[in-house]
């Protein structure tokens, strides 16, 4: 038996029943309505996160080379990508061996080629263009010349 100092039970004798003495319904309640609350799964999302000075396109690949998706990130913007596969008509086959993970994230430059490729993503992680393999440079945009209006006649 617990000796609980008499300032204490004054207090707890203030609360309402159910919070002292759980029953079975204040103990569904708690599983049912307070613990989704406390966490959410990220089952397949990953946060993509452009940390260079230029506007790029990340690509998502699934294990098997299947194109998942693709995202515009300008510089210092990050997004979350999902698993979400119902716009990408992506089937899996019946077939228990066969996964999507762990993905893989083409950083391809706005202007042409690509920045970085990151491999071996596992679901939930965080993606940064600048900590992923490859060159880390874009070309700059080439300049659009005017039309030359001597060239009509």
């Amino acid at each position: 038996m617990y000796i609980i100092p008499k300032v204490w039970y004054k207090g707890l004798m203030n609360l309402p029943r159910f919070l002292i003495q759980p029953s079975r319904l204040s103990l569904i309640a708690f599983i049912f309505i307070f613990l989704p609350c406390f966490g959410q799964s990220d089952e397949g999302t990953v946060l993509l996160f452009n940390d260079t000075p230029y506007h790029l396109n990340a690509t998502l690949l699934a294990a098997d080379g299947t194109v998942l998706g693709q995202v515009s990130l300008k510089a210092g913007q990050q997004t979350n990508f999902t698993k979400d596969l119902l716009p990408t008509r992506y089937q899996l086959p019946m077939n228990p061996d066969t996964s999507l993970t762990p993905y893989t994230v083409i950083w391809k430059c706005h202007t042409e080629g690509i920045y970085a490729i990151g491999s071996n993503v596992s679901p939930g992680s965080l993606v940064r263009a600048t900590l992923c393999d490859g060159q880390k440079f874009c070309p700059p945009p080439k300049p659009q010349t005017p039309p030359n209006p001597q060239s009509g006649k």
